[in-house]
């Protein structure tokens, strides 16, 4: 069967991507072909058609994200081929060269359109010995990277712990039946055991985080370092990007955390109640943060409570503190509900994969930040807060802010700081008018006063007439979609103006990338954003230390509202701390 260029195009790249359903940009559409397209066309609700004896579907580039998000739901892996190459007089009868740009996998996503605030992990899991295993797993959304050891037979704490949106296992294990049961129940995709050879992952670390990594690698067991080298090394595949993206590992102490069971955390309703469902549980009950970083703090302090009596005893001293200060609590407050996912916007920043609204997030979360230091700073605060007060984040304020500008709309880089830009925006801005132009040639040529031309998400600029209207509709235009109250159409004409409007929008994606990748060449800058995340960590986390429970029924007759600093303001006594670490071992 003879195919065509571009069809042999396809298939050598599908080659390199077999368990990806492979996204292949051709003029302002992503086409999916033969198996791919099935399951698209089922999943998605798409036309199935044939491209010669091909099967093909897809969908409109420019309105891809509601596609992707609704593949990756479902756990599809997917990878996006871009054309990376312009036409050329040169180019002759051959295709454009392509290459996949870009790989979108559960665990894998840092796009705040395919998250929600909760963490989404990514887990390895490696064979130790008979009764242990290894396993890492990290956030590649804000670049959090954890280890630990476990026992086999505990396995599936660490996917209720954990909740992973994509695991990797050593094939090894799955030949054991405790370890087969478990998986059985959740998505997990078996690695040959030469993918954890111990030191092509001890050096692969080793050149991903140098002496960052090396001045702690003695605190890792060997199979700890095979599953953080395995979970990176996806990482950095994932992202078609050489930088590092993850924080060096951490290794989870259980000396210092208390360890629960499976069993424990489902029966105590620590996440999920026994119906499966999040309302009703301990996690839902003290969730009143008012940050996405919030609310994953706490999730992890309920997740691994900690051991540690100083530890205890700071957090009961921040809590008696802010307890009575409730007037500064509150005004803590009012900045918090402002501050956004500074966290994943700086890592997207890291990573290359941000927009101009990451600058913005970032710049709002300065500004918010500094107000709740400036609340602190002339009044007494115990020992735990107050190197907070010498926190000072004016300078890097200064440094963003000539450059950003939140209120305009099609970029969030300042007026004048770009030409290229500028001239983009004044192009978009034409396309409008001209549109408008043609809206009213329109409905004087058909004799249709209501007609009206919209930008669609999926269809781009398209004519919208009622049902009785659309009669009048001609031969030049075809009917792209029916509803109950209006029909759409649209003409060569519009698909022009769709077509220049996109390629200007895209032109400013370009050039905002290449000033992004001047921010993270700037190292003064890095290095002033790298200090803004740890201490926004440890302002955003004041809050989190006085989380209130809600009105809660003890009877039919009587309701009682409880406070989570009333509930432990007394601080444990040692032979309390104690009890409370035997019970942990039983």
């Amino acid at each position: 069967m003879k195919t065509t260029p571009i069809m042999e195009q396809y298939a050598s790249i599908k080659k390199e991507y077999a368990d990806y359903i492979l996204c292949f940009r051709l003029g302002d559409f992503y086409e999916v072909f033969y198996d791919d397209a099935i399951t698209i066309s089922k999943t998605l609700g798409l036309m199935l058609t044939k491209r010669g004896d091909a099967l093909m579907s897809g969908f409109p580039y420019h309105s891809s994200d509601l596609h992707l998000q609704n593949l990756l739901k479902l756990g599809h892996k997917i990878a996006i081929c871009e054309q990376i190459e312009k036409p050329n007089e040169k180019q002759g009868s051959r295709p454009l060269k392509r290459a996949v740009t870009q790989i979108l996998t559960p665990g894998t996503l840092v796009a705040d359109e395919h998250l929600t605030p909760k963490n989404n992990f990514l887990a390895t899991i490696h064979k130790v010995d008979t009764e242990m295993l290894a396993y890492a797993v990290c956030d590649v959304s804000t670049g959090e990277f954890f280890t630990s050891l476990i026992a086999i037979n505990e396995i599936e704490t660490l996917f209720v712990l954990w909740n992973p949106r994509e695991t990797f296992i050593n094939d090894e294990l799955i030949t054991l039946k405790s370890v087969w049961n478990v998986t059985q129940a959740y998505t997990c995709q078996p690695l040959p055991s030469i993918k954890f050879d111990f030191n092509t992952n001890r050096r692969y670390l080793e050149e991903l985080y140098k002496t960052a990594f090396l001045s702690t690698i003695e605190d890792f067991s060997n199979a700890e370092i095979s599953a953080a080298g395995v979970c990176a090394a996806y990482v950095a595949y994932t992202q078609k990007n050489a930088e590092v993206i993850l924080k060096p590992p951490k290794r989870l102490l259980a000396d210092t955390k208390m360890h629960m069971e499976a069993f424990t955390i489902k029966n105590l309703e620590i996440f999920s109640t026994i119906q499966g469902k999040e309302e009703g549980s301990l996690y839902h009950l003290l969730n009143n943060t008012h940050t996405p970083m919030g609310s994953r703090m706490l999730h992890n302090w309920l997740s691994m409570p900690l051991l540690c009596q100083k530890q205890l005893n700071e957090r009961f001293k921040i809590i008696e503190f802010l307890q009575n200060e409730i007037v500064l609590l509150k005004s803590i407050e009012e900045h918090l509900k402002k501050i956004t996912d500074f966290e994943r916007a700086l890592n997207r920043i890291n990573c290359c994969k941000h927009l101009s609204k990451d600058l913005w997030i970032i710049l709002i979360n300065l500004n918010n930040s500094q107000a709740i230091i400036n609340l602190l700073k002339n009044i007494p605060l115990p020992i735990e807060l107050e190197e907070i007060k010498n926190f000072e984040l004016t300078s890097l304020i200064n440094s963003l802010q000539n450059s950003i500008d939140s209120n305009r709309l099609l970029t969030k880089i300042a007026k004048g700081y770009n030409e290229d830009i500028e001239r983009c925006i004044q192009s978009q801005a034409e396309i409008h008018t001209q549109v408008d132009t043609l809206q009213q040639e329109y409905r004087d040529n058909l004799k249709l006063p209501y007609l009206k031309i919209k930008l669609h998400s999926s269809f781009g600029f398209c004519i919208e007439v009622s049902k009785a209207h659309a009669k009048n509709m001609d031969f030049t235009f075809s009917k792209i979609q029916e509803l109950n109250s209006v029909v759409r159409f649209s003409s060569s004409e519009l698909q022009r103006m769709t077509q220049k409007l996109y390629a200007a929008r895209e032109e400013i994606s370009s050039v905002e990338s290449q000033i992004f990748e001047a921010v993270n060449k700037n190292d003064k800058l890095q290095k002033e954003l790298g200090k803004f995340e740890k201490k926004t960590i440890k302002i955003t986390g004041i809050k989190e230390f006085n989380p209130k429970i809600k009105q809660t029924q003890r009877s039919a007759s009587a309701a009682h509202t409880l406070s989570a600093p009333d509930l432990f303001k007394k601080q444990p006594t040692n032979s309390e701390y104690s009890q409370s670490r035997n019970a942990s071992d039983t």
